[in-house]
């Protein structure tokens, strides 16, 4: 016979009481064999800093129809972004300009997030908080 600690992963456990308990605190919801969390770990806030890139990217596409004979190329424009520098892959840097919720490691949120390929980025400097309200 397959129990249920057979099939459920180990982070959760059946609450023998009727009382729902949460990494040992009572919560006196009084459900029954409820499925609770046993000592889940909260994922840390990923380390991040905050950063001015320095980058290069293609100019806006040429929307109306042109004579080859007429076209003259653009220059790649240089562009600078501020942000939290939330991935700093080989391939690609990810940028986040808003965070919010900054003092809690679980719900921080990032929004506004630009992805700028490693290969277009001409300089990368940290920049100084003095303080976080």
């Amino acid at each position: 016979m397959v129990s249920e600690s057979d099939i459920l992963p180990p982070e959760y456990k059946k609450n023998d009481t009727t009382n729902l308990s949460i990494n040992g605190q009572e919560n006196n919801q009084h459900i029954k064999g409820i499925l609770t969390m046993k000592d889940k770990k909260t994922p840390e806030a990923p380390d991040v800093r905050l950063v001015l890139i320095e980058w290069i990217d293609s100019v806006q596409p040429v929307s109306n129809w042109v004579y080859l004979s007429d076209y003259k190329p653009h220059q790649p424009i240089k562009c600078v972004s501020v942000g939290y520098l939330i991935h700093d892959g080989k391939d690609v840097k990810a940028l986040a300009p808003n965070m919010g919720e900054t003092g809690s490691e679980i719900n921080i949120q990032a929004a506004g997030i630009i992805h700028i390929p490693s290969c277009s980025i001409l300089k990368i400097s940290d920049l100084i908080v003095k303080e976080v309200a």
